[in-house]
């Protein structure tokens, strides 16, 4: 009877570390296409833009908002380290964020006088420096998201995961700077 019980446990067990799993795929997934239409936004923004540009601006923002949040849910979602084999499964979903989020940074800053632009049309607005606070926002979930990401990986993809982590971040600081 002992035995049946766990092995009633360990099937339990590893049906939910799958569907862990499982959830986490598509929280990476829905933060890529979050990511996505971040860029489509930002890109999509007029080089010369006026007052009457402020819905695309607020889009913008509330999209990085979006994303961010994404971001600091599926960390807080971590909770332990994953088995092997569901860790090997997170390192292509990795891979495949990296790359919208360095399209949507060098967006940002192919962007940068439309948007310093904008935020010139609006008193106080420059002051408060939106983009770069964004910007400072949208790396520190990433940062916090690659840290938790890094614990759920097998030992042998860390580096790798690390790596990518330091990218992506070396990129925010490039835009972050760029915004200063």
């Amino acid at each position: 009877m002992h035995l049946k019980s766990v092995l009633s446990f360990a099937s339990f067990a590893a049906l939910a570390l799958g569907a862990r799993v499982d959830d986490l795929l598509r929280d990476l997934q829905d933060i890529q296409s979050e990511v996505i239409d971040l860029d489509t936004a930002i890109n999509a923004f007029p080089n010369v833009p006026t007052v009457a540009d402020l819905v695309s601006a607020v889009n913008i923002h509330s999209t990085a908002l979006s994303a961010g949040t994404m971001m600091n849910t599926t960390t807080a979602d971590i909770q332990h380290p994953s088995r092997r084999p569901a860790g090997h499964k997170l390192s292509m979903p990795l891979n495949n964020l990296k790359s919208p989020v360095d399209t949507v940074l060098t967006s940002v800053i192919n962007k940068k006088s439309a948007f310093t632009l904008f935020t010139g049309l609006i008193p106080g607005i420059p002051a408060l420096n939106p983009v770069r606070v964004d910007l400072v926002q949208l790396n520190s979930s990433a940062s916090a998201l690659g840290d938790a990401l890094i614990s759920l990986v097998p030992t042998d993809l860390q580096d790798a995961v690390s790596t990518t982590r330091t990218e992506i971040l070396n990129n925010f600081a490039v835009a972050i700077a760029a915004f200063t």
